[in-house]
């Protein structure tokens, strides 16, 4: 003799059924909207030592740091004012700073730093501003003019390995 199903039991099953129609229609809603759109790169700028890429001057966030102050591919003076804020655990506040920066010429070569970046606001939480200051008004005589690459390393207690970097252009100017 065949048992019959409770009430509860065939709510149950229903309520799944439901549930995986519902999952299934979202799925195909998502496909049918995202499936002809495509992700577009910026080709790389070319660069000189004299001229800026003709990228929009915005504050540049890269992988939890955001650099407001200079503003990327932007003119700076000499010493070189910095001001940003990092968001979560790859750049999050160390010790009272949120990582170090340094200033690079064209090859590379380290001019100035590294220089802390010290937090301005509670380092302990997740969200931290930062200020530095780089370079010197002597230095600033030989780079007038030219484009100069500001290098953010992250802080991490966990080791060197788990360090991230940034880099950012910037034209000096008088």
């Amino acid at each position: 003799m065949k048992q019959r199903r409770s009430f509860e039991e065939r709510g149950n099953t229903l309520v799944f059924l439901l549930v995986v129609l519902a999952f299934a229609l979202l799925a195909v809603g998502a496909y049918s909207i995202l499936r002809d759109r495509t992700i577009e790169f910026l080709p790389a700028p070319e660069q000189s030592a004299t001229t800026t890429p003709n990228i929009p001057l915005v504050p540049t966030p890269y992988q939890g740091i955001v650099v407001t102050t200079p503003l990327a591919n932007g003119t700076t003076t000499m010493p070189i004012a910095i001001k940003g804020s990092v968001h979560g655990s790859d750049w999050a506040g160390f010790e009272g700073q949120t990582g170090s920066v340094v200033l690079l010429d064209s090859a590379d070569k380290q001019l100035a730093g590294p220089v802390p970046l010290t937090a301005t606001t509670d380092w302990m939480q997740p969200d931290v501003d930062f200020s530095a200051t780089i370079g010197d008004s002597k230095l600033a005589k030989t780079l007038i003019g030219k484009t100069v690459t500001l290098r953010f390393r992250s802080e991490s207690p966990r080791g060197e390995e788990f360090q991230k970097t940034f880099d950012l252009l910037v034209v000096v100017v008088q």
